[in-house]
């Protein structure tokens, strides 16, 4: 009894650690798109293609959100994955050909500030989950 009990609570302090690891580098990725579609709302100016955009792999993106996915509410669930769409969206845009020495429309601006907003909320969807190991719901019993 006291091995399956011991098995079971390094089982969960692990489940923890990795629920956290994922967390912290899914929102890694969300920060910097966040950061380059900010800068066009705020600036209304293109940002430098120079500055490389980085995200996860397409196999760590997957392996991190399925390392999370059991652990989310269906609303958090929905507004990580969201958040994840608009960074995709945000990367897609700045890939574009663009003349960076003229502003970019108010109109058109008006247009990023929806990616800002989900990738807010999928933020606040993961913020528990990236503080301690207490935080990372069902890993504690």
């Amino acid at each position: 009894m006291r091995r399956e009990r011991a098995d079971r609570e390094r089982y969960d302090r692990n489940h923890a650690v990795e629920v956290k690891r994922a967390a912290r580098l899914i929102d890694q990725e969300l920060v910097r798109a966040w950061a380059v579609a900010n800068s066009w709302v705020e600036e209304k100016r293109w940002s430098s293609p120079a500055v490389p955009l980085l995200s996860l792999s397409i196999e760590a993106r997957q392996k991190y959100l399925d390392t999370i996915a059991a652990d989310l509410s269906d609303e958090a669930w929905t507004s990580v994955t969201g958040a994840l769409q608009a960074a995709d969206t945000i990367r897609v845009i700045r890939g574009m050909p663009r003349n960076r020495a003229t502003a970019i429309p108010d109109d058109e601006v008006k247009l990023y500030v929806p990616l800002l907003k989900n990738i807010d909320k999928g933020r606040r969807g993961l913020a528990p989950y990236q503080l301690d190991l207490r935080a990372a719901g069902k890993s504690t019993r």
